[in-house]
């Protein structure tokens, strides 16, 4: 079987699947994927001005690329609903997104 199909219990407490996607989520954005890639914000920020250019100019934002990012991944799950990584894909862009509207709100507020 494919590893990405199996979720991987962190926690030997852990007795939801639902809490196991989240903890993988975070162990993912917050560990080896935050060590490849640096910051989620700024790797949304440069996804959105590339999106953007090549819709035209739009306005999108980092968090538009993150939504983005969620619907390939449901669009994904629609596909194969029973790819697990997708689900945990799925909700670290939820999370990401939240992370860069906050970094926004941040950043209007010292603007002001």
């Amino acid at each position: 079987m494919n590893q990405d199909n199996v979720i991987q219990y962190p926690d030997p407490t852990q007795v939801t699947v639902r809490g196991a996607i989240l903890d993988q989520a975070k162990a993912l954005t917050e560990g080896d994927r935050n060590k490849a890639y640096g910051c989620p914000v700024n790797g949304m920020e440069l996804l959105a001005k590339m999106i953007d250019t090549y819709l035209g100019g739009i306005g999108l934002t980092a968090v538009d690329a993150a939504v983005i990012m969620a619907f390939v991944k449901i669009s994904r799950i629609a596909t194969n609903p029973n790819h697990m990584d997708s689900y945990i894909d799925l909700s670290a862009y939820a999370a990401i997104a939240g992370e860069c509207a906050a970094s926004s709100s941040k950043e209007a507020s010292r603007a002001q």
